[in-house]
């Protein structure tokens, strides 16, 4: 997944993030009330497996900053295949902005 859920109550939009780019995810309480209840769980990054119907957005919803920006999945069936965590980098950002310093995060190896 890429960004963080966007819940409206009944239907719940994410945006899912594969090697080919973002496309919206979406899950409709009124269509499917047992994935609906799934999708409440899903957090940033997640991964995931949906299964559903690629239908064309509305004309007043169509994102045309992304190639897949006239489409979204409607979601029939939604397994998760790995949770995560809070990052060790997100947790320490937030404490440490939190105390008004930032962290020094090696993201690198040092050379054997």
């Amino acid at each position: 997944m890429g960004q963080s859920p966007r819940d409206l109550g009944q239907i719940i939009f994410i945006d899912l993030r594969d090697r080919t780019g973002v496309t919206q995810v979406v899950f409709n309480h009124e269509l499917n009330a047992a994935v609906h209840q799934k999708a409440e769980a899903l957090r940033n990054e997640f991964v995931i497996a949906a299964i559903g119907t690629v239908k064309r957005r509305d004309a007043d919803t169509i994102n045309p900053n992304i190639p897949t920006g006239e489409v979204e999945l409607v979601v029939s069936e939604l397994r998760i295949l790995k949770r995560v965590e809070a990052s060790a980098i997100s947790a320490v950002g937030h404490s440490a902005r939190e105390r008004g310093n930032t962290p020094e995060i090696p993201l690198h190896r040092p050379a054997p």
